[in-house]
């Protein structure tokens, strides 16, 4: 376990600035903090790189299937990267009977659906938009029992809060922090990091690793007006 204070002074020492026990001073070391967090800014941005994947369940309200996922809303958590599976659960038994949701990945699927207030006792399909602040969770149909939902998310790193603080981060961030940092405040300290330099390169190389590494799959899946029943016929060059 380290400090986001270990990790500015790593990449200080990338750049030489400071010597074998030597500390920066403290105008230094804030201005180190606020381009890491600056820096992690950056990486949230881009999407592929996730911290860790977390598991949390939300109440649903009988015929309700419209919420809102973000800090202080209905689904009150920190807005996920990614959510990868849905499930909802009846507890009103003994014994707690989960029914899985199939997570829709296109606004398309979603509009071919022509009766979205349909009801039933379990919704089947989930669609999840994510904008900022807060994303939205679309489920269908509309499930007329209290239900709770289990969502499996990919969370993003968090701006650290201070300088002394205790990190955990997974394996191979800390080392593209401390890389990709002395790239971005060696130009505010006099120094001259370019391609083909060891710590540049070192920084593309981890940064694309943890990049490889969380990579999503896309499917290829045709619209829906490409896809006809019956049988081509290559007499009236249509379909029957």
């Amino acid at each position: 376990m380290s400090t986001p204070l270990d990790i500015i002074k790593a990449a200080r020492k990338l750049l030489n600035l400071e010597g074998t026990g030597e500390t920066p001073c403290s105008e230094d070391s804030a201005e180190g903090f606020t381009m890491l967090n600056d820096l992690i800014d950056n990486w949230n941005l881009q999407g592929w790189i996730h911290y860790y994947t977390l598991t949390e369940t939300f109440t649903m309200t009988a015929n309700q299937y419209i919420y809102a996922i973000g800090p202080g809303q209905a689904f009150n958590t920190t807005l996920p990267v990614k959510i990868t599976n849905v499930v909802t659960r009846l507890t009103a038994q003994s014994i707690p009977i989960d029914y899985p949701c199939m997570l829709i990945e296109s606004e398309q699927y979603w509009r071919d659906i022509v009766n979205k207030l349909a009801t039933t006792y379990y919704p089947q399909y989930c669609l999840f938009t994510r904008t900022y602040p807060y994303g939205e969770l679309r489920f269908f149909p509309v499930p007329t029992q209290p239900l709770t939902c289990v969502l499996s998310q990919w969370k993003q790193i968090s701006r650290f809060i201070t300088h002394s603080e205790t990190i955990t981060l997974p394996p191979g961030y800390e080392l593209a922090l401390k890389f990709n940092l002395a790239v971005l405040i060696a130009p505010m300290n006099g120094r001259a990091v370019n391609k083909g330099d060891f710590v540049y390169d070192e920084a593309e190389r981890l940064l694309a690793t943890i990049k490889r590494v969380n990579q999503r799959t896309v499917y290829l899946q045709p619209e829906s007006f490409m896809i006809q029943k019956g049988r081509y016929s290559i007499y009236s060059d249509s379909t029957r």
